[in-house]
């Protein structure tokens, strides 16, 4: 790090040239960046479409992103039950790839927390379909 200086906006150029390729880690990195309007502007929709079209191709951070849509609901109706599903098919995946990710430790215990245990079956149930909806089955 030394002598280098991080340039956000030089970063989602080149990231953006790795999501026209489709690949899934810098289309789901294109959508967080939007998210928080690091190196991009802030524009919840932009995304929520990276992200979706990250997690359509299986990727770990899309669908993370799209449980902090349906857990604050942004640009989606708010949904604790989905935004756990979400969550857990994260964690799955983080572990899948032998990535340790503590925000999703944290999102589930958070939740897990919030929710009755009638409602975390029903987060439960969500997953099958969502895996499906994404490629993961």
């Amino acid at each position: 790090r030394d002598g280098i200086t991080q340039n956000y906006q030089l970063a989602y150029q080149w990231i953006k040239k790795a999501a026209e390729q489709k690949e899934p880690e810098a289309i789901g990195r294109l959508g967080a960046m939007h998210m928080t309007g690091t190196g991009a502007n802030e524009d919840f929709q932009k995304g929520y479409d990276y992200s979706l079209e990250a997690a359509k191709l299986g990727n770990y951070t899309g669908i993370f992103d799209l449980g902090q849509f349906y857990e604050h609901g942004i640009k989606v109706e708010q949904s604790l039950e989905l935004a756990l599903a979400h969550y857990l098919i994260a964690k799955e995946l983080y572990l899948k790839n032998d990535i340790k990710d503590e925000l999703a430790d944290q999102a589930i215990l958070r939740l897990k927390n919030q929710l009755s245990a009638a409602q975390i079956q029903q987060a439960q149930q969500e997953i099958p379909r969502l895996k499906k909806d994404y490629g993961l089955l």
